[in-house]
């Protein structure tokens, strides 16, 4: 077996590994959630997550990304208990709060459908980086409870800020000034970056946010190439072997000066395609 198969078939094993742990972890919280808002009225609401748990690839200490969808309707109270109910079940299963404000113990987590069509409207028309981050997370995820229609209007109307306005450009912007910093920290960002603007290629991956998914369509638009392809995939079993919930024997070699030169140049040059048909299409 080459080299590289081994790093493909290493590479599939450890991404079906991780899918099917999220999914354990997705099905105890819907369980837990669930039995805890046992009384309320569901087709009121959606609980809905986003973050590692939703892309499918779990970090050791995931936290509570996640919104809240209320019916315009809805007594005021009520929404404010199950908001309440909501946060103390995470707390009761040990999910940590997002540092970042994107969860339900955040006012702006919290909206009606009507506030939340508001809100991207105004993001349409006056983008603001911080807040279209928050947006870009919630292309990827999981309806945990409540009901589906509220979830589906909510996700078309996220799709709608993200391809509307200048949405996009900001985020191209942003993403290529983060492969400027020399931060560590920045690793797993700039994984993201890698797949995150399929969708200007493909619309149907505007909700797919997983790597393991996408780099097969970087291969067949000849964006990247198979070596490239295979060194990602090898990077990112190192990677995130050392923080997710899946554990394999692989040594931790992903921060040396060439590594972290090797992956901005693999990123970039995803971006400049990416930046070249954005330009191409407008």
């Amino acid at each position: 077996m080459s080299v590289n198969q081994d790093i493909v078939r290493k590479f599939e094993k450890f991404s079906l590994s991780l899918s099917q742990c999220a999914e354990k972890e997705i099905e105890k919280i819907k369980l837990k959630l669930t039995k805890d808002l046992i009384g309320y009225d569901q087709s009121s609401f959606a609980l809905v997550i986003m973050g590692s748990l939703a892309k499918r690839e779990p970090s050791i200490n995931y936290d509570r990304d996640s919104i809240l969808i209320f019916g315009n309707d809805i007594d005021e109270n009520v929404k404010s208990e199950i908001t309440k109910k909501c946060i103390s079940s995470f707390d009761e299963l040990g999910i940590p709060k997002c540092t970042g404000g994107m969860s339900i113990d955040s006012e702006q987590a919290v909206r009606s459908l009507m506030g939340w069509n508001e809100f991207f409207g105004r993001l349409t028309k006056f983008p603001r980086l911080k807040q279209l981050i928050f947006v870009d997370a919630m292309r990827c995820s999981v309806l945990i409870v409540g009901n589906p229609h509220l979830f589906k209007v909510h996700q078309e109307l996220v799709a709608h800020c993200i391809l509307g306005g200048a949405s996009t450009e900001l985020l191209l912007i942003s993403s290529c000034l983060m492969l400027l910093s020399p931060s560590k920290k920045n690793i797993k960002l700039i994984l993201n970056q890698i797949i995150k603007y399929n969708y200007i290629y493909e619309p149907s991956l505007l909700y797919e946010m997983s790597l393991p998914r996408n780099l097969n369509f970087l291969i067949n638009q000849g964006i990247l190439t198979n070596d490239n392809v295979s060194w990602l995939k090898g990077y990112y079993i190192r990677y995130m072997s050392h923080r997710t919930m899946i554990k394999l024997d692989e040594e931790e070699s992903i921060s040396d000066f060439f590594s972290m030169l090797k992956l901005r140049l693999i990123a970039l040059k995803v971006l400049v395609r990416v930046v070249g048909r954005r330009i191409v299409s407008s």
